[in-house]
């Protein structure tokens, strides 16, 4: 998971985010903001914005900070809780972004300004498109917008920053233009590719992690004592198994015991461990490597 790491602060409570959030603004949107109680739209937003950071600071809490990615995926492997957090971080990230632009939209009900579309759509950053509407637009460029902006982005690659910054100027223009409908089918295509985004770094961080927790139980079934020294080489044969396995871009089990059945052999001989038999080295190398993963699947789902 791509996550940058602002010094500055998250807020540590509803209040202390609504505070964050009017603290740098004097508009009329930030006097709203500040009453006890909130319009029901306002209420989504700080609800969504209040469990995403509870999910960044829960992530925070277990990757080292200034870490590499692959001492982060280690910390993740290493945490009973781990993969729970990156399943809740994804979720409330989708529902904060899917909350967000449904709440933009709103903002810009019936209206219906052509020249400043016109503006829009010629518009070349996200900075010239504010300062169209808000002529102290600068100013709500705060470090605490800048925290939250971070942690949800992350680091987009270059083309998908473009694209995303093309549909966001597409729903613009044409809710201006008075096509609110045009606009719905916009935002709902930007939704989907953030969250599509989102999806494939979760899923690939969950494999990254699933990998290096299969790393971490296979060393320690090799090293358990009170095993005698047939089982003792058994066990680190079927370690090493289960790391080619990992390691490798196999279909499933059955074509992962074929392909590496020679380098396993080879491992068990260099070691003193034999198979039974040329004939059942793959199908034991297959069962070993199944109850890996239903037992990975176990540990998952628990």
């Amino acid at each position: 998971m791509s996550q940058e790491n602002p010094s500055f602060p998250l807020p540590i409570d509803r209040h202390s985010l609504v505070e964050m959030l009017t603290s740098s603004s004097s508009n009329d949107f930030a006097a709203d903001l500040e009453q006890d109680s909130l319009p029901i739209e306002l209420e989504t937003i700080v609800t969504s914005l209040m469990d995403f950071i509870n999910a960044v600071k829960a992530y925070d809490s277990i990757a080292p900070k200034n870490a590499t990615e692959d001492e982060i995926i280690k910390a993740f492997a290493k945490d009973p809780n781990g993969l729970t957090v990156l399943d809740v971080i994804q979720k409330v990230g989708c529902n904060l972004w899917s909350s967000l632009i449904k709440f933009f939209l709103n903002l810009l009900g019936g209206v219906n300004q052509p020249e400043k579309a016109k503006m829009v759509t010629n518009a070349n950053s996200l900075k010239e498109i504010a300062n169209i509407f808000i002529p102290n637009a600068n100013e709500l460029i705060t470090p605490n917008f800048i925290a939250i902006k971070s942690k949800l982005l992350g680091k987009l690659p270059t083309e998908l920053t473009e694209n995303l910054f093309g549909i966001f100027k597409s729903i613009l223009a044409c809710q201006l233009a008075g096509l609110p409908d045009q606009a719905n089918i916009f935002a709902d295509n930007l939704i989907k590719e953030l969250i599509t985004h989102q999806e494939s770094e979760m899923v690939s961080m969950r494999e990254k992690v699933l990998k290096a927790i299969g790393h971490i139980e296979a060393s320690s079934t090799a090293g358990k004592s009170g095993r005698n020294k047939r089982f003792e080489k058994s066990d680190k044969v079927k370690a090493f198994a289960i790391k080619l396995y990992l390691e490798g871009d196999f279909k499933n089990p059955h074509q992962a015991s074929q392909i590496t059945v020679s380098r396993i052999a080879e491992y068990g001989e260099s070691i003193g461990y034999r198979f039974t038999s040329d004939y059942q080295a793959p199908r034991t190398i297959e069962t070993w490597i199944r109850k890996y993963e239903k037992t990975a699947r176990l540990a998952v789902s628990n």
